[in-house]
């Protein structure tokens, strides 16, 4: 059984600043993925928030502080310095209690997990291509396009996509990195599955038939 509840976040972004002429990339949205252990047995939930562009900035920050202000739950995700970077910009920030969990400030244990190749830092689509799992892959001028339009259900269903792969890639990466990490990694991973078989959602659909796929 893990040890602890454990949240896996993972922030949508969106390219601005290319159709600006500046280099700015702003959050947008957050998926959120949660193993909550059960008795014997894990439990998952998945929820996310894309925002529109009319939408309040601070919903996504509010969104997130009923999730992830909860002392002693394990917070994981991909690059998440960066993320908490991007997300010190939207007002209330100061006063997030999210943001002090991602920063690690708070009461949470946090792996942050990230990669490298010789070329440097790996994105989460990079690292998942050499882990060979399946993640979003979306044009970022698509993306803003629709954004734009207020068309945001693609990018909420890839956010979903994504963070599903995060906790995919950290759990393949966690025996080497954390101290026992393969108790967890078996515990997970049978309930996991289980999970995304039989979620009612198409990202979770879209990594259990990678999932088939992988061991066929």
């Amino acid at each position: 059984m893990i040890p602890a509840p454990i949240i896996t976040v993972h922030i949508a972004e969106l390219d601005v600043g290319s159709h600006l002429g500046v280099d700015r990339t702003i959050p947008v949205g957050a998926a959120i993925l949660s193993a909550q252990p059960q008795g014997d047995r894990v439990m998952f939930t998945l929820d996310s928030i894309v925002l529109r562009p009319s939408d309040p900035v601070d919903a996504l920050l509010h969104r997130l502080d009923q999730h992830l202000a909860h002392p002693g739950t394990a917070i994981f995700g991909y690059r998440l310095t960066e993320a908490t970077a991007l997300l010190g910009r939207l007002p209330g920030a100061a006063g997030s209690p999210a943001l002090r969990t991602i920063c690690g400030t708070g009461q949470n244990d946090v792996l942050s997990l990230s990669a490298r190749s010789d070329a440097g830092v790996l994105s989460l689509e990079q690292a998942c291509a050499e882990a060979q799992i399946f993640c979003a892959h979306a044009d970022p001028n698509d993306r803003f396009t629709s954004w734009v339009r207020s068309d945001v259900d693609a990018i909420e269903q890839d956010a979903q996509i994504d963070v599903i792969a995060c906790l995919r890639l950290i759990l393949h990466r966690l025996v080497a990195i954390k101290a026992g990490g393969r108790s967890i990694t078996t515990t997970l991973r049978a309930d996991f599955a289980t999970w995304l078989e039989e979620a009612d959602h198409a990202a979770a659909r879209l990594h259990f038939a990678d999932l088939l796929s992988a061991a066929g």
